[in-house]
């Protein structure tokens, strides 16, 4: 019952602030039609498709390495489906079975084995995607000082990520570097933190990653290229669209903010509702009045690649409809408990977690 409500105050809260843009002017349908009926448009928004594949295909990629490190081996053709019908979910199944859920319950059912660490490569793999949008806005921030300094908001956002980008980095030099872990007065700290149980976990389960660095630092860089093929994409709609007066290195600060107020989980699959207000908005602010357009055009490109997915999903279905019973019966005790999903996976992979760093148990206890 509490879920159904989540998802109907998602659905009012998108539904509510498409109104107000179709409404208020500041998405115009009209001109989108205009402009698209010139032919020279359409190339760039093919090249724009041609860039959400290979966002698609570097995703994966990035995930294979991941899963690899944990000794579970898929060919990479297997991945790349795994990866299409996460995005489907995604984009377009609501509620709370996303497509990060449905990919780490698939690596459970096939690898009984190793279900937490399924489920640690597909959490990482989520966290390593948002650290780079992070880094990747806070360096545009560098080359975009003159105009976001010209308005108070953009300032404040550029400050807000700078902030961020800090705090990732501080909080993994306490989470990875052993040596100041061991310091007297943060061991004293970190007992303090209310958090400190799931550090213990998430510690616990991502320690096999220290002795694959390379596999990270691969991951981190293919992380580049995802979040870029993004941004360009989003360029190649912008030039489709007419152009105007942004540049494309402002498009690398304003594009992942956007992203990231998308991330918020206040609207249905794909940030519907949110992710129009946020371009709309954000490019206003640089004297460009059809970011919405942009953002509605890249969600049908990634409609078109989800209904990809949703083929791959029917090739599937039988195993990943175990999947989803899976996650089905996790959310149920999670709503009986009244804990959240995360935290029933969080306890999947402490339960691997305390077998796979059996060796070394008492280097986390002097946390």
């Amino acid at each position: 019952m509490k879920s159904r409500i989540v998802l109907l105050v998602k659905i009012v809260v998108a539904s509510g602030l498409l109104y107000y843009l179709l409404q208020s002017g500041k998405i115009d349908l009209g001109r989108l039609v205009d402009r698209l009926n010139d032919p020279r448009g359409w190339g760039w928004i093919a090249l724009a498709q041609g860039l959400v594949f290979a966002m698609l295909f570097f995703a994966a990629i990035r995930w294979n390495l991941l899963l690899r490190a944990q000794g579970i081996v898929y060919s990479f053709r297997e991945v790349f489906s795994l990866g299409m019908i996460g995005f489907f979910f995604n984009q377009f199944v609501p509620g709370s079975t996303g497509g990060d859920l449905v990919k780490a319950y698939y690596v459970a059912v096939e690898h009984s084995e190793l279900r937490a660490a399924g489920v640690t490569t597909v959490f990482l793999d989520r966290m390593i995607g948002l650290f780079v949008l992070i880094a990747m806005a806070g360096c545009a921030v560098l080359f975009n000082v003159e105009w976001i300094r010209a308005d108070a908001h953009l300032e404040f956002l550029a400050l807000f990520i700078t902030c961020a980008l800090l705090g990732f980095l501080f909080a993994s030099l306490l989470f990875f570097n052993e040596t100041f872990r061991k310091l007297t007065w943060m061991r004293s700290l970190v007992r303090r933190w209310f958090f400190y149980d799931k550090i213990h976990k998430i510690q616990s389960a991502l320690f096999v990653y220290r002795k694959h660095p390379g596999k990270v630092f691969a991951a981190v860089l293919l992380s580049v290229l995802v979040q870029s093929s993004v941004v360009l994409s989003c360029f190649c709609l912008f030039l489709a669209l007419g152009g105007g007066v942004v540049s494309l290195k402002s498009f690398f600060f304003l594009v992942p903010v956007a992203l990231l107020v998308m991330a918020i989980p206040v609207s249905p699959p794909g940030g519907l509702g949110v992710g129009e207000w946020a371009f709309t908005e954000l490019f206003r602010k640089v004297g460009y009045v059809d970011g919405g357009l942009i953002a509605l055009v890249q969600r049908a490109n990634w409609y078109l690649w989800a209904l990809v997915g949703l083929l791959y999903f029917l090739r599937k279905k039988k195993r990943v409809s175990e999947a989803l019973a899976k996650v089905r019966d996790v959310q149920k005790r999670g709503e009986s408990s009244e804990a959240p999903v995360d935290e029933k996976l969080e306890e999947d992979v402490a339960w691997e977690a305390s077998l796979r760093s059996e060796g070394r148990k008492h280097e986390f206890e002097q946390l």
